[in-house]
């Protein structure tokens, strides 16, 4: 059963009805942990467009990660394919050769002309916008530790997607984690985390920009043979 029931098909905590149909009671509460977060930081007042398109994009973002984790096929195994067939060229583009097609090819899919690529906006390039929320890519390999050991606040790519959300003060951040070495396992609720950007040295100010981070894990363990 839904976490909560909608009798008049009205959006809440910006998740349209359909989509909260959609997620798992372990999806809600990730996704309820993330809206509450940035509610505290007025990132949605006076704002219900932009709530709502965050909606769609948390919800979009909560299946496609936890499809990574159940299904190594839907990445993993195409990012260790593709990694294979480009392993002798000089400058190997994943991001933009890999990732970023994988990426918008199923946003499209989902939610058509909303999505924009590389727009040019304060001097740079984001590499996709939904709406007015912009996303970035980024694949890390060739690390022996999850992303999610080693991230924190002064994780640079969140700063880098700030610049491109200082008029939403919204963004995210998508990571592709190829790490070497043996495999571990990991859960979704650490897939998933927030950053904030406060402006200037203001570090108490209730304004910040908030990012979010979405790790795409790609270094899965075989249940059998953990211990």
């Amino acid at each position: 059963m839904p976490a909560q029931v909608s009798i008049f098909g009205a959006s809440s905590q910006g998740l349209r009805p359909e989509d909260r149909r959609r997620l798992s009671e372990v999806e809600l509460s990730i996704y309820a942990r993330l809206h509450q977060k940035l509610q505290k930081r007025y990132v949605f007042a006076g704002r219900p467009s932009l709530e709502r398109s965050f909606g769609d994009l948390a919800s979009w973002t909560l299946r496609k990660v936890a499809f990574c984790l159940e299904d190594p096929a839907f990445v993993n195994v195409r990012a260790k394919d593709w990694l294979t067939q480009h392993g002798s060229d000089k400058q190997i583009r994943m991001e933009d050769e890999f990732f970023l097609p994988l990426i918008q090819e199923r946003l499209q899919d989902a939610f058509g002309d909303r999505v924009k690529k590389k727009p040019e906006m304060y001097g740079g390039k984001a590499d996709l916008f939904l709406d007015d929320i912009p996303i970035e890519l980024k694949v890390r390999r060739g690390h022996s530790k999850s992303l999610q050991e080693v991230v924190n606040s002064d994780y640079q790519p969140a700063g880098q997607t700030s610049a491109y959300a200082s008029k939403t003060r919204v963004g995210f951040v998508f990571v592709l984690d190829l790490p070497e070495g043996q495999a571990y396992t990991t859960n979704l609720d650490s897939c998933f985390r927030i950053f904030e950007r406060h402006p200037g040295a203001d570090a108490s100010s209730d304004l910040p920009t908030c990012i979010v981070i979405a790790v795409f894990h790609c270094h899965h363990a075989i249940p059998s043979r953990i211990r």
